[in-house]
């Protein structure tokens, strides 16, 4: 099938590794996003401009980040993508990929830009900008 709009595109998810399960973000996994910040925030608050003052970050204002990411996923819009351990179930790293708005870097979780691949959910020729945070063990 061909898709003309990007909503109609099929994403087959999850990604089976031999280690990781690798799937979209769903309910509940702002609570993950707050533990992997406070555990990294050293690092974090380094690099990332988003990550100014660790008590801006609550339960509540995560779960509601998650949750938007759902929605940017299921519009095509983004992507956001937990890997999770097979054996023990617990998240251990995740990416995220967003459409360019046009926003200023400050207006869209980003770190900097890349070429959208020709291939997949993303459409040649359009940039996106790209932030990952990994938290692995």
């Amino acid at each position: 099938m061909t898709a003309d709009s990007p909503v109609l595109i099929d994403v087959p998810m999850p990604i089976h590794t031999p280690r990781l399960m690798i799937r979209p973000r769903k309910p509940g996994d702002g609570e993950f996003a707050l533990a992997a910040i406070r555990e990294t925030w050293d690092e974090i608050h380094r690099w990332m401009w988003w990550a100014e003052n660790l008590d801006q970050f609550t339960s509540e204002q995560l779960e509601m980040r998650n949750r938007r990411a759902i929605a940017s996923f299921i519009q095509r819009d983004g992507i956001e993508l937990l890997g999770i351990e097979t054996t023990t179930g617990e998240p251990l790293c995740g990416a995220g990929f967003t459409i360019s708005t046009g926003k200023p870097a400050s207006a869209t979780p980003a770190s900097g830009f890349v070429e959208a691949p020709k291939a997949g959910i993303l459409q040649r020729s359009r940039r996106t900008r790209c932030s990952a945070t990994l938290l692995v063990r």
